[in-house]
């Protein structure tokens, strides 16, 4: 237990650290130094990170919290909250790899460009699972998730009260195959289209979520579509706000 003003660096090791009591009493504080936690040395599955609060990293441009570039680790169970980066992945940014991300909170992170949450870029396969997402903001998409180029599959998260300036104050993808299934998509803003989900030139299947009281100022509330062959199926889309598509 305790608050480690650091910032640390796996170093490509095969290691589990894990604090001994969980989030709520094992900080690491970046001291706004940079990014807090970076994993770019080719680590896989055999490196994981579990049982911490992430908070005040600043990243001159992408991965606030934490930077994984062409790395597959497993980040579980932390709390990863009020991190920013100038550029995309205020709270996490994964570039090629498959970083598997379950069970995280995700809050209050901020990013200049896109991705408040998280940013897949890349041909990242990342795998987006059981994570609570709530008040991240981006300035142009993807308040919580925003993905390009990549694979990511987005599962059983609830993502509440995001924002973006210009596209999906939830979830925002383009040029990629996206699985975006069995998530509570609630209350989430855009000042551009698509005030839940935002899908330009993407394939894969958007099913089973819950998709309610979402908002934004142009076109497709709760789900806005271009140039993309998707299967949309079993969603429950309602109360949803839009000046031209408050649903779809």
């Amino acid at each position: 237990d305790g608050t480690y003003v650091e910032n640390i660096n796996f170093n490509g090791k095969a290691i589990t650290l894990k604090s001994e009591n969980g989030p709520a009493t094992t900080i690491i504080d970046g001291n706004q130094a940079g990014t807090v936690v970076t994993i770019n040395s080719g680590e896989g599955s055999d490196s994981v990170f579990e049982g911490f609060t992430v908070t005040n990293g600043s990243a001159s441009y992408d991965g606030g919290g934490i930077y994984c570039f062409g790395t597959s680790p497993i980040l579980i169970n932390n709390t990863i909250d009020s991190n920013d980066a100038s550029h995309n992945g205020g709270g996490i940014y994964t570039y090629q790899g498959k970083a598997v991300i379950q069970g995280n909170q995700i809050s209050d992170n901020y990013a200049g460009s896109s991705g408040g949450g998280i940013c897949c870029y890349g041909t990242s396969q990342a795998v987006i699972t059981l994570n609570t997402f709530s008040g991240n903001d981006a300035t142009v998409s993807g308040g919580a998730i925003y993905g390009t180029f990549a694979s990511p599959t987005i599962l059983n998260n609830t993502i509440d009260a995001n924002s973006a300036g210009s596209s999906g104050g939830g979830i925002s993808c383009s040029s990629g195959i996206v699985t975006i299934r069995d998530n509570f998509v609630n209350g989430n803003v855009s000042q551009g289209g698509a005030g839940a989900i935002g899908l330009s030139d993407c394939s894969g299947e958007v099913s089973n979520n819950t998709i309610t009281s979402n908002s934004c100022t142009t076109r497709g509330g709760g789900i806005s579509l271009g140039e993309s062959s998707l299967l949309i199926s079993q969603n429950t889309i309602t109360g949803n706000t839009a000046n031209t598509g408050g649903g779809i």
